[in-house]
């Protein structure tokens, strides 16, 4: 009777082995699991986080990583694309190469992540046979399942548990694994010998890794598959590269600043190729600003100060009152670097300010102001400083809402900086850390104002020479939409004309005529800035009126003279002068360089006319056309710009010295 019955028990179990088949797991997870590395006497918590579809793969675990090392937290984030292992602890990163055959632990091959079925080394490819269904796991009643595994002149069994489908777990009805067992015997490679003093040979494995956790499906936090903000993996592979670095740009900064709990707003204004740089600084809008010492001075009223490379002047011009005050470029300002001469300041080019004579690497995406964003690193020296920087810019799949002067596919949303280094003025050596996030709006690649960087304000009217010329052409077709193509062109014109610096080609403005085939171009040349604050020795920047008139007048009377416009595109047009339409319209003679205004002004300052009234049919001022397109920077760099300038400024609190290094 009883061996009856064992036979038929028998039967049932072959027949049930026969049917049974291994459950289908999903190719996305996240897996918890205690690994009891019991031939090693300690245990390891991971986490698993694997995305089979798009090649993604993480581990974050705390324990000990080997018999030497202390417990400790970790990551370690796979690249397939690279075949590279992110091991990040201790909040330091290492480059590692991915092994080819490893068990679990989200090992690649061939540039890609492992399926499922190659994980966890089971499906029927692996040979998995049904044991029987009798099991209990932490008092889930499982299947057991188990395979062979022989791999680097090592030989082990592998055993999977999984829940029977009568017991749901937390992730749903399905079965799914509680338990795999991995034992047997392990060559001993020369890289144990040193870890594990073992000697040449075979040693027992014996790993219980409980599964405590599984969840199916998108992985909830895509962020777990990139390193952490700010964190430098030396000799990362980088991926994809930066988007390139304009040379002129346009910005509103919201910086967020937690050292303080402070939020500051500003615009900078960069052109490299006019050698100027400009903050605008608005005192209504609360917050910590480092000009708050020349706001003060202006009474607290919206001031923009400009620097001048090309003389080596600063302006500071109260926008409300018409006011200026004319010095010397501080020589600690963020975007001055000391020209090879060791004499002079020279302005950094966006490339220099942003890159920090170092070179970005592409981290992944990050959710920036719910945006997704492509994100860059690098790090950097400065001075005493060790800064950080992650850049943020624009997905391609993304429409953002601003006109751009030039066709561009992403633009930059902000940064994040982590600034390093000693107090100043301390003994101690005190060491102090700043993080800080800096929100870019209105990011235009050009200048939405086409006199954002005139100081023609800062000069009385006898300073001044109003000019006109004739353009052989079409305003609708040659200007309208197009003005800081025209302008950028007539500024550089007239300055090589005149033999003076851009920054003295001001007030430029366009006007239709009656007769529609041409065009008229208004201009002011600027006097010599005071003597006091001319630093440059530059007859460029000393050439009085009188003798930039006369360049002008013998270089545009000669005949065939072209303004040569970059248009968007990359197209290039020689548009003809009118010979001889230069029309001189001050009447005042040149006189001696007006004097330095120092702050504070007086009570009733004189009133600078800097505007020109123009008596044609359908005069348009630069205003009436800014139909500039501006946004979409390239240039990571706009920001560092005012962004270091305001750190180095408040952190290390340098005394204003002259434009001119001192010897």
């Amino acid at each position: 009777m009883w061996s009856m019955l064992l036979q038929i028990a028998a039967a049932a179990v072959v027949q049930l082995a026969a049917t049974m088949t291994i459950p289908q797991l999903d190719e996305t997870f996240e897996v918890r699991i205690e690994a009891n590395l019991l031939t090693r006497n300690h245990s390891v918590d991971v986490i698993e986080y694997h995305d089979y579809k798009n090649d993604k793969g993480a581990i974050y675990y705390f324990g000990r990583m080997g018999r030497n090392h202390p417990s400790a937290m970790g990551s370690l984030i796979y690249n397939y694309a690279t075949s590279e292992i992110y091991s990040i602890r201790d909040g330091k990163c290492k480059v590692e190469g991915m092994p080819s055959m490893q068990f679990g632990f989200n090992s690649g091959h061939d540039g890609h992540i492992k399926s499922i079925k190659d994980y966890w080394y089971f499906g029927n490819s692996q040979n998995m046979t049904f044991v029987d269904g009798n099991f209990t796991v932490r008092g889930i009643p499982s299947y057991r399942w188990t395979t062979d595994l022989h791999t680097n002149h090592s030989n082990y069994t592998l055993d999977f548990y999984f829940n029977k489908p009568s017991y749901t777990l937390a992730g749903g009805n399905e079965s799914y694994p509680v338990r795999i067992h991995l034992y047997g015997q392990a060559h001993n490679h020369n890289h144990h010998h040193h870890h594990h003093g073992l000697t040449e040979g075979v040693h027992e494995v014996d790993h219980m890794y409980e599964i405590v956790f599984y969840r199916p499906g998108p992985i909830q936090d895509p962020t777990v598959f990139q390193t952490p903000k700010g964190l430098i993996c030396p000799n990362r592979t980088n991926t994809k590269q930066l988007p390139p670095i304009s040379d002129h740009f346009t910005l509103d900064v919201e910086l967020i600043r937690p050292s303080d709990n402070s939020v500051s707003y500003w615009k900078e204004i960069y052109d490299f190729s006019a050698r100027l740089f400009a903050v605008e600084i608005n005192p209504q809008r609360k917050g910590n600003y480092d000009l708050k010492d020349l706001l003060a001075k202006s009474g607290n009223r919206p001031i923009k100060v400009i620097h001048d490379f090309n003389s080596g002047v600063q302006y500071v011009i109260d926008t409300k009152m018409g006011n200026c005050s004319m010095g010397r470029i501080p020589e600690k300002s963020w975007e001055a670097a000391t020209a090879n001469d060791h004499v002079y300041l020279r302005m950094k080019h966006a490339s220099e300010l942003f890159l920090g004579n170092s070179s970005h690497t592409y981290e992944g995406t990050r959710i920036i102001r719910g945006i997704p964003a492509d994100v860059w690193i690098t790090a950097y020296n400065n001075l005493t400083l060790n800064v950080t920087v992650e850049s943020y810019y624009t997905q391609t799949s993304w429409t953002i809402g601003v006109n751009s002067a030039t066709e561009q596919d992403t633009i930059l949303l902000g940064m994040w900086m982590k600034i390093e280094g000693e107090k100043t003025g301390n003994t101690s050596d005190e060491q102090f850390a700043m993080e800080n996030t800096y929100n870019i709006y209105e990011f235009f690649d050009g200048h939405p104002s086409l006199d954002s960087l005139d100081v023609g304000m800062c000069y009385p009217s006898k300073q001044k020479l109003q000019f006109m010329i004739t353009l052989k052409g079409n305003y609708d077709k040659l200007v309208f939409g197009k003005e800081a193509f025209v302008h950028k062109a007539i500024k550089k014109l007239m300055s090589d004309f005149a033999q003076v610096t851009p920054s003295r080609i001001d007030l430029i403005r366009f006007a239709n005529t009656s007769d529609p085939a041409f065009t008229d171009i208004w201009f002011t040349v600027l006097g010599p800035p005071p003597n006091g604050s001319v630093v440059v020795k530059d007859e460029k920047v000393t050439r009085s009126l009188t003798e930039a008139h006369k360049n002008l007048t013998v270089n545009l009377n000669k005949k065939g003279v072209t303004l040569t416009v970059n248009y968007p595109g990359r197209k290039i047009q020689a548009i003809p002068i009118v010979h001889r339409s230069l029309i001189f319209h001050s009447t005042q003679k040149p006189v001696k360089p007006v004097a330095i205004t120092p702050f504070p002004y007086p009570n009733n300052p004189p009133k600078h006319t800097n505007t020109l009234t123009i008596k044609r049919a359908k005069s348009y001022s630069a205003g009436d056309m800014a139909g500039l397109a501006f946004g979409m920077l390239i240039l990571g760099i706009a920001l560092t710009l005012g962004l270091v300038f305001l750190f180095y400024k408040r952190i290390m609190k340098p005394k204003e010295v002259p434009y001119e290094v001192q010897m």
